[in-house]
């Protein structure tokens, strides 16, 4: 079904939530696309943007496989419900089957490695992680040789596992290397894990971004995270066909989930940039021969890497290319017309929390795209603006009656706020059961601005 319109959105949540989001956590969704395309590339991981030859392909099936073999090590190490594996990794194979074998059997954590160590080590005690897998030395991005001294002076004592390390490089005090005990288990890892739980059984711990102060963690759902993931593809019109550029980090929700579980969830294909993502130098200056060789359908990067890309001549076949999506801070109209016009493809914005999984509001692929307005709230989620004293400011009624999903963090259904900055100075960030986002904007005739959320 094509999205573009509220009406749109208002007949697909006509047909009732189990009809629309039949899978309630990522291990369904991923699960569901090994069981009915095996051997169908998930991602595609590129060790040298210059090198086609040492690209790294899993399959479903494949990733599956990893998912499963890293929720065994996790659990024989103490990783049940209630407990976490804190993920100290790049965007890589290794990091998504940590990622989601985490999930599977207890909760994942992933962390920015570049915070301060304090702030790391009080992040690890604070979701009770069991263990933590981290990446190992590399010559790239080696952050191996000063933080794991630094946590276990910071008194972490729980085993860690390297992973992505460069051949030969070492990764010294490691507990084991991640991708040997996943691929040859021993015989103390037990058998493959049934879920337990259900949608609204813990998923994963995020944290803020640590800007302002110390970061703080917020609780994402399984059903949270499958629900914006399933809306992400619905809206963005994702499908086994789709090829998504994707150089966020996994400890950002646009990685993970907006850009990520999204594409994958809809039997489409990742292609990560390497260690450094969208920082990797060798692969942004030659975005577009990445772009046709890899036929890539769809490019997610924030604005400061758009208004780069846009100016790299393009001296390629970008055919292939549908949508360039874009979030994580304002997009100037500026920008977005001088992006469409020089890759002449839309330019899409995404709006949301990390205490969300990443999106609360999206403009359609196929709708226009609005000056100031991040689009239409996600399906059986509602978006409204407070005003100064809490009052609505926003017709009712963005939602259709009944009942609702949720772009939520730690509960079955939400809606989406706007308070004035002023509103929220010296009190709580909540009221009437509205979790609130500092932020402004305005609202255009089929669009929302910037969202809190509230579970309802």
């Amino acid at each position: 079904m094509t999205i573009s319109t509220r009406a749109d959105l208002a007949a697909l949540e006509a047909q009732g939530y189990d009809a629309v989001f039949p899978d309630r956590s990522p291990w369904e969704m991923l699960s569901r696309q090994a069981r009915e395309r095996p051997d169908a590339p998930a991602i595609r991981y590129l060790h040298d943007a210059t090198d086609p030859a040492r690209d790294e392909v899993v399959t479903f099936a494949q990733l599956r496989d990893r998912i499963m073999g890293a929720a065994r090590l996790f659990r024989a190490h103490g990783v049940v419900p209630g407990r976490s594996v804190a993920l100290l990794t790049q965007h890589s194979i290794s990091g998504q089957a940590a990622l989601w074998g985490a999930q599977l059997a207890g909760a994942a954590c992933p962390i920015n490695p570049m915070l301060k160590p304090d702030h790391v080590a009080a992040l690890i005690r604070a979701a009770d992680a069991a263990c933590v897998v981290m990446t190992g030395g590399n010559a790239e991005l080696d952050y191996w040789s000063a933080l794991l001294p630094a946590l276990r002076a910071e008194g972490i004592a729980l085993p860690i596992f390297a992973c992505d390390a460069d051949p030969g490089a070492g990764s010294p005090g490691a507990d084991g290397i991640f991708e040997e005990l996943v691929a040859a288990p021993g015989p103390d890892m037990g058998p493959d894990i049934d879920p337990e739980g259900g949608p609204e059984t813990l998923a994963a711990y995020y944290h803020t971004g640590g800007t302002t102060g110390a970061p703080k963690l917020v609780r994402h759902l399984r059903g949270n995270e499958a629900h914006v993931a399933r809306s992400c593809a619905l809206m963005h019109d994702f499908s086994p066909e789709t090829v998504m550029v994707n150089g966020f980090p996994l400890f950002h929700v646009a990685g993970a989930f907006v850009c990520g579980l999204s594409v994958l969830s809809a039997g489409g294909s990742l292609v990560v940039p390497g260690r450094l993502g969208m920082r990797n130098a060798a692969f942004v200056s030659d975005i577009w021969g990445q772009v046709e060789r890899h036929r890539a359908t769809a490019i997610c990067a924030v604005p400061t890497v758009l208004a780069a890309i846009k100016g790299i001549p393009i001296k390629a076949d970008i055919s292939s290319r549908r949508w360039i999506l874009t979030g994580g801070s304002p997009l100037p109209t500026e920008l977005a017309d001088a992006a469409e016009a020089a890759i002449g493809a839309p330019v899409r914005n995404i709006l949301g929390m990390t205490e969300s999984a990443g999106a609360m509001a999206v403009e359609p692929v196929h709708g226009p795209r609005l000056p100031n307005s991040c689009g239409l709230p996600l399906p059986f989620t509602e978006i409204a603006i407070l005003g100064e004293t809490g009052e609505r400011r926003t017709r009712p009624g963005l939602s259709r009656p009944g009942r609702r999903g949720s772009s939520r963090s730690a509960g079955r259904t939400w809606r989406t706020a706007i308070p004035t900055r002023r509103a929220t100075r010296g009190r709580s960030c909540r009221a009437a059961g509205w979790s609130r986002a500092i932020s402004g904007g305005s609202t255009k005739t089929g669009g929302s601005t910037s969202p809190g959320a509230r579970r309802t």
